[in-house]
């Protein structure tokens, strides 16, 4: 029977502890050892300041259980989705005889988290690349024994929602529209120097194919060059109403694709526009169009919509959803991983 750690609590009695991933996970292991629920465990994370993700505790056991780990040490669990290192950081106080690989297309994500010393004695593995790139990485990290366990918890983090000037969020004010999880869109490559271990490089590819089983909308490269703003000035009416349509289930999708369409031909992107890390344009000394803001955005389809929603719903919220997944095209990427993943586990390996 799998049990959580139960390291000793810290006092948190500096600063560096109350910052540091390992003592905000060692809390929450001490916490579930304790027979503690996840809303408690919460509080106890929350007051170093730390997200706490979504079934953790069910998450990580579900992987710790796998039958793959029996077989013996050095096996290797991926997080595919390692964001703030959450799942990351109690998989390696869980199972102390894997190894794990975390990946994230977000290179902030990766700094985070090296950051903050969640090294674990070298068990820690780090890659800039989708999970849609797990075949590769399985030939780089082990060859063909395959990974003991899989974990992704898809969607945006709570660490790009904050950052007004990533613009992801319609509660932001005048940055630009941007919503890539990779804003220095480089080819996806091992980065071995924020891990313990090199990963290596992951073969070349031609950024004009499309994944296999991608859906017909959305950018056909891994890691898009557009930002949001860029893709609403080009993308055409039909294709933005079918992707409020399926990506968001927007019931007011053909008035905003054609209120979108109707502001960009009044006021387009300033040529050569890009995205700086502020948000602000480059190039040239004009003011983006109020449409290509987090804010001018939002009100536009507050607007069309009828005006404020009268539930805690904001308005916009369908809309940004769907457009933040057309810029990153993660339908396209989960389609991938759901094809390979299994492919890439050892026998008794798991996915979650």
């Amino acid at each position: 029977t799998w049990r959580p750690p139960k390291p000793s609590v810290p006092d948190c009695s500096s600063r560096s502890d109350k910052d540091s991933v390992c003592g905000c996970l060692a809390r929450a292991g001490w916490c579930l050892g304790r027979g503690w629920n996840m809303a408690a465990i919460g509080r106890v994370v929350a007051a170093a300041g730390k997200h706490v993700p979504v079934m953790l505790h069910e998450a990580v056991r579900a992987l710790a259980l796998a039958p793959a780990l029996a077989a013996g040490d050095g096996h290797v669990l991926v997080d595919c989705t390692l964001g703030k290192g959450g799942h990351t950081g109690l998989l390696l106080s869980s199972v102390a005889t894997a190894r794990v690989l975390g990946i994230d297309r977000d290179p902030s994500a990766l700094q985070a988290v090296h950051e903050d010393g969640l090294s674990a004695g070298g068990r820690l593995w780090l890659a800039h690349a989708s999970f849609a790139e797990a075949a590769g990485l399985r030939a780089a990290v082990c060859g063909e024994a395959g990974f003991a366990g899989m974990l992704a918890d898809l969607g945006v983090s709570s660490m790009q929602l904050d950052d007004a000037a990533r613009g992801f969020s319609f509660r932001g004010g005048s940055e630009a529209l941007d919503m890539r999880f990779d804003q220095r869109h480089p080819s996806l490559v091992a980065a071995g120097r924020w891990g313990a271990g090199v990963v290596g490089r992951l073969p070349e590819r031609d950024e004009a194919r499309s994944w296999p089983n991608r859906p017909s909308i959305g950018p056909s490269c891994p890691s898009s060059r557009l930002t949001a703003a860029e893709l609403l000035q080009g993308v055409t009416e039909a294709t933005l109403e079918q992707s409020l349509t399926l990506l968001g289930n927007e019931p007011r999708a053909s008035r905003i694709a054609g209120a979108i369409g109707r502001v960009r031909s009044l006021a387009p992107l300033p040529p050569r526009f890009a995205v700086a890390k502020r948000g602000r344009a480059q190039g040239q000394d004009q003011a983006l169009p109020p449409w290509a803001t987090c804010s001018g955005f939002a009100s536009l389809v507050e607007a069309v919509s009828g005006g404020p929603s009268r539930t805690k719903t904001h308005a916009a919220t369908r809309t940004f959803q769907a457009v933040r997944m057309l810029v990153n095209d993660e339908l396209g990427h989960l389609a991938t991983w759901l094809g390979e993943a299994p492919q890439c586990l050892a026998p008794g390996g798991r996915l979650a």
